[in-house]
């Protein structure tokens, strides 16, 4: 009995370290982070080439529920970090989140970001802060997406940063599942 009750326990623990190992993560817009109304701005976001899509599409989803989700760019690619989008067709507002999801099914959601706001067209758009830098890089907006531009890659480094900080973290977890397992299976 305490051989399938480990074996149980051991695979429900694997399900979870697989299932939470998507690593998409929308950096910019955010909470701290806001776009304006009738301007070019930036998605930004790390992802974890194991596990998440090569290619995505990126709604926008408003927080008025009749609102269905716009989609702002229609393919994405995983590993750039970055897209372009222009702000529009919406009111200006608080609440509004932008959602990664399959290309072929929007019914399938990668990740959602934290609610932002979308300010009135002549603010001042917010200047995003890369943690793993020293130096802001604002709203890049001079992307092309071609991988050469140096604003991509100080961000391809800050998600190996990322990737690795999620790997330990990780390790750290499945130390924890052996640990858990043996306990079980002294007392049991």
């Amino acid at each position: 009995m305490h051989i399938s009750l480990i074996t149980t326990l051991a695979t429900c623990l694997l399900t979870y370290i697989v299932a939470s190992t998507s690593a998409f993560t929308i950096l910019y817009p955010s909470g701290k982070y806001w776009v304006v109304l009738n301007t070019t701005s930036v998605v930004r976001w790390t992802y974890n080439a194991s596990s998440d899509p090569p290619n995505f599409s990126v709604e926008l989803q408003s927080p008025d529920a009749s609102f269905p989700l716009y989609a702002i760019v229609t393919t994405a690619n995983s590993s750039l970090g970055i897209a372009n989008w222009t702000v529009q067709q919406v009111p200006p507002g608080t609440g509004y989140k932008i959602v990664f999801v399959n290309i072929g099914d929007i019914n399938q959601r990668y990740t959602v970001s934290e609610d932002f706001e979308i300010k009135a067209n002549g603010s001042t758009p917010s200047e995003y802060k890369d943690p793993s830098s020293t130096t802001s890089t604002g709203n890049d907006t001079n992307n092309s997406g071609s991988g050469d531009n140096k604003s991509n890659n100080s961000k391809s480094d800050g998600n190996s940063l990322s990737t690795n900080a999620r790997s330990s973290f990780y390790a750290y977890q499945m130390t924890l599942i052996v640990g858990v397992v043996g306990l079980v299976g002294y007392f049991f």
